[in-house]
């Protein structure tokens, strides 16, 4: 859907703003269209004729070009819909013609006939893009007049020329707005790119164990973040037990249990680790206390101002959880480019996490095997030395 459409399928409000970002209102005269309405006066021999764009929100009748109109509403450019004809043309999308607004049922009414000495009018409709009457191209006389058809059709081939006027405006608009998204899409590109061999190239030092791959990665994401610390748990039942932390430097002093020793197991009641081990989903605040989290603790054992934090998955199960944490609410909250990192991250640690898995299912089948190496050579120890105690132990003399 374009900008266009977004603004007219909505509410008056933003028609409004779609009226000022193609300046048809609140903007300086266009010579372009001074030029049909000098025309319009000279086609259908009237004294004024107007360019208007109808502001809904505020109802107010804005004139983009004028030829005629006396002071002081030439300078005003503008007056309220108390006075307004044109609305009409709005609200039905078809021209309206009035000989005599004295003896017409509705117009008759209307301080326009005092104020601005009306008496005939005719009014046709300047359309959007999508069909939507945004204004009129009109001819005003201060006496009766009987309009005829060659009259409309001159003033709605004039309307048509402010039609395409308007569509060009909005075309021109459109390209700049998408031409601005395309450079702010290949920015947020090339910083997601910068991020993830950041991050791969923390994970790929060479002669790193596992876990310190895991606390490099944490201190490259918690630097492009602009976070004060990063976790990575392994969870069993209630508690969880920390494979990777890293606390920003400035951070440790404010929170010192965050960069504390981690070999104890933390229990996960009142933690957001909690929460995320019983789904799927990441959990992404960027003020914990507005969004009605501020009494959940990080495992670092404070309660974050803002947090980003998800499960990490093994082979289909969940094998424990990473999280950043905040000092301080995030101003703007959670940009595309963070959440992509985070997501990047996540997908890489739990690949290392199968690794570490499979690292200390390793290493403790090295330890079966080395303990019943030893009980062997224990049990054997002391059958031999029975034997020699029972005098049934022969040694054969060694060779020569």
């Amino acid at each position: 859907m374009t900008m266009y459409e977004k603004a007219l399928k909505t509410d008056k409000k933003d028609e409004y703003a779609l009226l000022r970002s193609l300046k048809l209102i609140d903007a300086p005269r266009a010579a372009a269209l001074d030029a049909l309405t000098r025309l319009a006066c000279d086609l259908l021999g009237v004294p004024i004729a107007l360019i208007c764009f109808l502001d809904d929100r505020h109802e107010t009748q804005h004139i983009k070009s004028s030829f005629g109109l006396p002071e002081p509403l030439a300078k005003q450019r503008q007056f309220p819909y108390s006075h307004s004809f044109c609305k009409y043309v709005k609200r039905s999308n078809a021209p309206l013609v009035v000989g005599d607004a004295r003896l017409h049922d509705v117009l008759k009414h209307n301080p326009a006939l005092r104020d601005f000495n009306v008496c005939a009018y005719l009014g046709v409709p300047v359309f959007g893009p999508d069909g939507t009457t945004l204004g009129t191209v009109c001819a005003l006389d201060s006496k009766p007049r009987e309009w005829s058809e060659e009259d409309q059709r001159k003033l709605t081939d004039l309307a048509l020329c402010v039609t395409r006027e308007v569509s060009l405006r909005w075309a021109v608009t459109e390209g700049q707005e998408a031409r601005a998204e395309a450079d702010s899409a290949r920015e947020s590109l090339a910083a997601q790119n910068a991020c993830r061999d950041a991050i791969l190239h923390a994970f790929m030092g060479a002669g790193q164990g596992v876990e310190e791959r895991f606390n490099r990665a944490l201190k490259a994401a918690v630097e492009m973040l602009g976070m004060a610390s990063g976790n990575i748990a392994h969870v069993s039942g209630e508690t969880a037990e920390i494979v990777g932390r890293y606390v920003s430097g400035r951070d440790a002093t404010a929170h010192p249990d965050a960069a504390s020793e981690f070999d104890m197991p933390i229990a996960l009641e009142g933690t957001f680790a909690a929460r995320l081990v019983t789904g799927t989903e990441r959990v992404a605040l960027s003020d914990c206390a507005m969004s009605g989290n501020g009494a959940n603790r990080s495992l670092c054992g404070f309660c974050p101002e803002s947090y980003l934090g998800a499960p990490l998955v093994v082979e289909g199960v969940t094998f424990g959880i990473l999280e950043f944490v905040g000092l301080k609410p995030r101003e703007g909250g959670w940009s595309a480019t963070d959440l992509a990192l985070f997501d990047h991250i996540r997908l890489v640690v739990s690949a290392h996490l199968e690794m570490l898995k499979n690292i200390r299912q390793l290493r403790a089948s090295e330890a079966a095997i080395a303990s019943a190496l030893l009980d062997q050579r224990e049990t054997l120890r002391q059958y031999a030395a029975s034997e020699i105690g029972a005098g049934t132990l022969a040694i054969e003399p060694v060779a020569e």
